[in-house]
């Protein structure tokens, strides 16, 4: 009786069993190299864009919170509360048409 760990001799057609582990070694390094190629980059970018969806969202909602607090803060200012509001209307005016001016000199 042999020892289970013991290595087993090759088998009688051991000539075709190499060139038929050869081959399959050689298209696992094909695949390899296809997914490597492929399947890494695809998975890195779509990593890169779950976490911009991510950072985009924790943004606009700091965003509206800061806004929020903003109007809140604006409202503690004796006075109508209407002259908050115009205040934010107007500094989001401002802030629109700068924006809108660097938008068209840009395209030019």
């Amino acid at each position: 009786m042999t020892d289970p760990g013991s290595v087993m001799p090759p088998p009688a057609g051991g000539r075709q069993d190499d060139w038929i582990t050869q081959l399959l070694d050689k298209l696992d390094e094909v695949i390899e190299r296809v997914r490597s190629k492929t399947t890494e980059p695809l998975a890195k970018l779509a990593r890169y864009l779950v976490y911009l969806a991510l950072l985009a969202v924790a943004g606009m909602t700091l965003l509206a919170l800061l806004l929020i607090m903003l109007v809140r803060l604006l409202a503690i200012i004796p006075g109508p509360m209407w002259t908050g509001y115009a205040g934010v209307a107007v500094f989001f005016t401002i802030l629109g048409t700068v924006f809108w001016r660097k938008a068209v000199k840009a395209t030019r």
